[in-house]
C-alpha cells in the first residue's frame, strides 16, 4: 500500500465538508444585517436552506455507489 496515496482525501469528502461548512457557518450569518430587528419570512426562509446544507454536508455519505 503507497503511505501518501492512505492519506489523500477523496473529492466526495471534501465536497461534503464545503457543504457542511457552508451550511454550519451561513446559518449563524444569514441575520446579520438585521442584527436586533425581527426576523422576517425571508430571513426563516434563508436559515432553512441553510439547514438543508448543513444536514446535507452531515449526511453524505463519501464512497457510496449508485448501482444502475
Amino acid at each position: 500500500m503507497n503511505p501518501s496515496k492512505s492519506k489523500r482525501l477523496s473529492a466526495e469528502f471534501v465536497e461534503s465538508f464545503l457543504i457542511f461548512f457552508y451550511g454550519s457557518t451561513n446559518v449563524f450569518l444569514e441575520h446579520l444585517n438585521a442584527w436586533g430587528k425581527a426576523w422576517t419570512a425571508q430571513d426563516l426562509e434563508h436559515v432553512s436552506i441553510t439547514t438543508m446544507f448543513f444536514g446535507g454536508g452531515l449526511v453524505s455519505r463519501p464512497n457510496s455507489h449508485i448501482t444502475t
